[in-house]
């Protein structure tokens, strides 16, 4: 993968490290997520891809899977060992599914969650001040 970042004022690549640099509590996602995001993705299906997401909400003690449609809703959620803050993220089903392939350990930080595999790095922002669309 290549990083890549237009410089329009500037004479040098930003520097990126911080973006990577994530430091917070180790977890493990349950393994039950997999089966979860399977079904979730049907109801994530758009007509591209691109425009296909679904909510991971983690609560203490809980992982839960929201996504909607105009067929419908669905959400699920799996009994998860978590006792921090409220963690909300959106993400691809795709895109989620491959990393879950090749792990489910993560790092949580305040405002990020870093996934690292053999010879790729995924780090997601997290949502900030939101609640969860059921609450």
């Amino acid at each position: 993968t290549i990083l890549s970042c237009r410089i329009l004022e500037q004479d040098s690549f930003p520097d990126t490290k911080d973006l990577f640099n994530v430091k917070g509590i180790k977890l493990t996602l349950p393994k039950e997520i997999k089966s979860i995001l399977e079904r979730a993705a049907i109801f994530a299906k758009r007509d591209s891809i691109l425009d296909e997401f679904i909510e991971v909400l983690l609560t203490k003690k809980k992982l839960k899977i929201k996504a909607t449609s105009s067929a419908g809703w669905f959400q699920e959620e799996a009994s998860f060992d978590y006792k921090g803050d409220e963690v909300i993220f959106t993400i691809s089903p795709h895109l989620l599914r491959g990393v879950l392939s090749k792990t489910l350990d993560c790092t949580l930080s305040k405002d990020k969650m870093k996934f690292v595999g053999t010879d790729w790095i995924y780090v997601t922002v997290l949502a900030k001040n939101k609640k969860s669309s059921d609450k």
